[in-house]
């Protein structure tokens, strides 16, 4: 008897010294993960400004709505009001809502807080989530310039892309706790590590001045029918540009409408011939460094003075 006592007492010591000891770290891991989680804090992405302080982009709040079909209290009542505050029909609203062998069932769309209030408490089947959703001000206006970001708020184009890591920010986080109803609440005594909200930048672009060259860019191409069109605005006294335009375009709100074609900036990235506009440039740089005067005739046909010759498409002789 006393042998059998002693090899119990042992086993058990040896089993606490397992658990507690040997397992004791992974076991308080796994207690944490069971009473504990991770609420990450996202930082605001910055605003982008045009040169007077006009937002050209910002961020809006936008709320995505799923189902969960085992935790529907009422299905004929949640269908109705699925169909009436998102404006879809009833019966495609009563499939979401009888959907079987899931217990999330999205619903296609990013809606306002104006729709999802109506929504919010109705049925412990409805669950309703706050994302944050990149906003464009102007729409089409300047949208190559400034670019778009992804679902995730990482700019994938544009400035947007470019200044990302000044735009973003840093993430940070709380630890909450759950009860044993599953509710989570924040503690004090559990660390938090608050978000660093991302700067904002100004271009030299005004908006205003933006807005009348692309709709006259836009008048032009269709006189024309024209493919495409370009037009930069630049300031002569600070080389700051005003204004820079390129269509076809896009709305950078809608990234499902973006291609190649339309996204890219072609005053930045295509060939383009400057033709006779050069003559200018030449002239301004001859009157500037006296080598010739205002009244001073040049012969435009001869290319003999480069080691490549430039040929006019349109001679004009002297001039």
């Amino acid at each position: 008897v006393l042998s059998l006592l002693i090899g119990a007492l042992l086993i058990m010591g040896g089993r606490l010294v397992w658990l507690q000891i040997i397992k004791g770290d992974d076991f308080v891991s796994m207690a944490k993960k069971q009473y504990e989680s991770v609420e990450p804090l996202i930082a605001t992405r910055g605003i982008i400004f045009d040169c007077n302080g006009h937002i050209l982009a910002t961020n809006n709040d936008v709320y995505t709505i799923a189902i969960d079909p085992k935790s529907v209290q009422n299905q004929t009542d949640l269908s109705k009001s699925l169909s009436k505050y998102l404006k879809i029909k009833y019966s495609d609203a009563l499939s979401l809502v009888t959907s079987k062998d899931t217990r999330y069932v999205p619903i296609k769309g990013r809606f306002k807080y104006s729709v999802v209030s109506n929504l919010e408490g109705i049925d412990k089947g409805i669950i309703i989530r706050k994302q944050i959703k990149r906003n464009y001000e102007y729409g089409t206006i300047a949208s190559q310039i400034l670019g778009g970001t992804n679902i995730d708020l990482k700019g994938i184009s544009g400035l947007e892309q470019y200044y990302d890591k000044v735009l973003k920010g840093e993430n940070g986080y709380m630890i909450m706790q759950r009860d044993r109803l599953s509710q989570r609440t924040p503690s004090v005594d559990l660390p938090k590590v608050p978000a660093v909200n991302g700067e904002g930048i100004g271009l030299t672009i005004d908006i205003n001045i933006q807005q009348i060259v692309e709709e006259e860019l836009l008048k032009g191409v269709k006189n024309a029918g024209a493919a495409s069109g370009t037009a930069i605005a630049v300031d002569p006294r600070t080389g700051e540009v005003l204004a820079l335009v390129s269509l076809p375009t896009y709305n950078p709100n809608d990234l499902s409408s973006m291609n190649n074609n339309n996204s890219r900036m072609r005053a930045l990235v295509d060939n383009y011939e400057p033709g006779s506009t050069m003559k200018a440039v030449t002239a301004s740089a001859a009157l500037q460094e006296k080598v010739i005067n205002v009244n001073e005739k040049i012969n435009t046909s001869t290319n003999n003075l480069l080691p490549y010759p430039i040929s006019d498409d349109h001679k004009v002789g002297t001039i």
